[in-house]
Formats: C-alpha cells, sequence, structure tokens
C-alpha cells in the first residue's frame, strides 16, 4: 500500500525492508518505522518536532490529560468506519502515535480490521510511536507528499497538525472521511492568563478544504487542575506559546506547583464529494 517516494509505485514489504518493481529500497529501523522522506524533501530549516518536545509530550500525554480527546476522536472514526471491510486509516502528523496507536487498538476491539498507517518528518517519534503500536505501519513522510494512492484512505486524522487541500483531496477517498482536531476557544484559559496580560480566546474556523464538506463541528471540554511543575513545563512544551512567549513570563510558570485551566478542543470531520479535477 506504501507508495516508492523515488518513483511513486508501490512497495512491497519483504526481509525488513520495502522495495518497488524499480529496485528502489527503504529498510526497516529496528524501531520499527521505515524512512520514505527523500533528502530535500522537507522545507529548509523543518525538522519536526525536538525531541525535548516530543519527550515533554509523550510525558504529558501518558498521565491521562488529553484521553478524552482520544477516546472522542476513537468513537467518531468508529461510526465511520464500522461495517467496512478493512478500511484505510492515515493519521498525517502523527507524533509519538499516542492517538495513533489508541484508535487502531480501538477500531480492532470494536472488530474493525482497518490498515492504520502514521506519518510524520520527526523519526524520534516515530521510534516512540512503533513500540507504542506494532500494529499500525509507521513512515517518515511529509504531509505535502503522502505515500498512499490516490483515493485509497476511507479515513484521514489530523490531530494538531498542518494540512494539505491537494493531498488530502487526492488521498482519500469520495464519500470518506477526515477528522481534525483543533484548540477551541477556551484551551489552556489558564496557562494563558499565567504567561500573558490580555491572554485571547482561540477562533475555531473549519479548514476550507476543496472537494469536501464540513459534516460537525463538536465541541468538548475538561476542566484540569495539574499538580507539579513537570506536568505544567512539559504542556507549555506542547504549545506554540514555548517559542514566543517572554523570559520573565516562562520565569513565573517555572515557580508554579498548581495550574487550573481549561482543556477544550473542536473535532471537525469532512466528507469527501468530489475530487478537485471534479470541482465545476
Amino acid at each position: 500500500m506504501l507508495l516508492c517516494p523515488v518513483c511513486g509505485n508501490q512497495l512491497e514489504q519483504k526481509d525488513g525492508s520495502y522495495r518497488c518493481i524499480k529496485g528502489h529500497c527503504f529498510d526497516i529501523s529496528s524501531a520499527g518505522y521505515v524512512n520514505l522522506l527523500l533528502s530535500g524533501g522537507k522545507a529548509s530549516g523543518v525538522h519536526g518536532d525536538s525531541k525535548e518536545m516530543i519527550r515533554a509530550r509523550q510525558d504529558f500525554l501518558s498521565k491521562g490529560y488529553y484521553s478524552f480527546l482520544s477516546e472522542e476522536v476513537n468513537r467518531i472514526a468508529l461510526g465511520f468506519l464500522k461495517g467496512s471491510p478493512a478500511p484505510v486509516v492515515a493519521d498525517v502528523g502523527c507524533g509519538e502515535g499516542y492517538y495513533t496507536g489508541s484508535l487502531c487498538t480501538f477500531l480492532r476491539d470494536h472488530r474493525v480490521e482497518a490498515q492504520v498507517y502514521g506519518f510524520d518528518i520527526a523519526k524520534y517519534a516515530l521510534q516512540l510511536a512503533a513500540k507504542r503500536c506494532r500494529q499500525v505501519t509507521y513512515a517518515v513522510a511529509s504531509l505535502s507528499k503522502i505515500p498512499l494512492p490516490s483515493h485509497s484512505v476511507d479515513l484521514l486524522v489530523d490531530i494538531f497538525a498542518p494540512y494539505s487541500n491537494t493531498e488530502f483531496n487526492r488521498v482519500v477517498r469520495t464519500g470518506g472521511h477526515i477528522i481534525t482536531a483543533v484548540p477551541a476557544e477556551q484551551h489552556l484559559f489558564g496557562l494563558k492568563k499565567t504567561l500573558y496580560e490580555s491572554p485571547y480566546e482561540n477562533v475555531v474556523k473549519p479548514y476550507d478544504l476543496e472537494g469536501f464538506e464540513p459534516v460537525e463541528i463538536r465541541r468538548i471540554r475538561r476542566d484540569a487542575q495539574l499538580n507539579s511543575q513537570d506536568d505544567i513545563f512539559n504542556l507549555f512544551m506542547m504549545t506554540p506559546y514555548y517559542w514566543k512567549t517572554s523570559r520573565e513570563a516562562v520565569e513565573r510558570l517555572k515557580r508554579l506547583d498548581k495550574l487550573d485551566t481549561a482543556m477544550e478542543f473542536a473535532i471537525i470531520t469532512y466528507q469527501k464529494v468530489h475530487d478537485r479535477t471534479e470541482a465545476k
């Protein structure tokens, strides 16, 4: 099902590697993922999340703070896929596989034998992801060149990741679905009030995906209390605020050992109604 990033032909797995009919070969790493991102296949200076950020996210998510988001995504996915024979699921920007592995296990527990793929450009994240769930096929790949055939995906999942209008339309079959999750209006407002004098609410707006129609915007919320400095700072490192907060505000955050904040998400679903080439 995976495609060769060099020639675009289908890859076959054999003896610890993937190979296409033209002889291009890609070894499966000892961790269990395959690297399909060619040199120069990512934008200059973009290398995915750092190891430090990935470790922080893994530690935070392992505490179960965002489990309610994962569970809701799983339920929505099951509603789309139940009764489908061997559906194909692709998680783009999957990171360390927290949501991907949970979804794969949930579907199998509900007798949906899906082929689940996870893609990210951060190799270290995929090392962790591949160890989390061996039933998922993980590959280093960019969402600007998803290594799957056109019209092959029944469900594409995008949790806090960028999106590609062109590639999403190409890989998702007509009638297939996309599940996205983005921060809702009050998400992490308690954290923002600690960092900024005038915190702002997030704006929730569906992506303008050509060939897709929005199905639903579902908001979910949990008010949480973080009772350790490690959890507070790990959460901070997961956010864009980590890159644009003043040193003074960061030092203020480091002195906290308790934080009350809302965790609110908007889960936006879409259905593909036509290919871009069919649009009039």
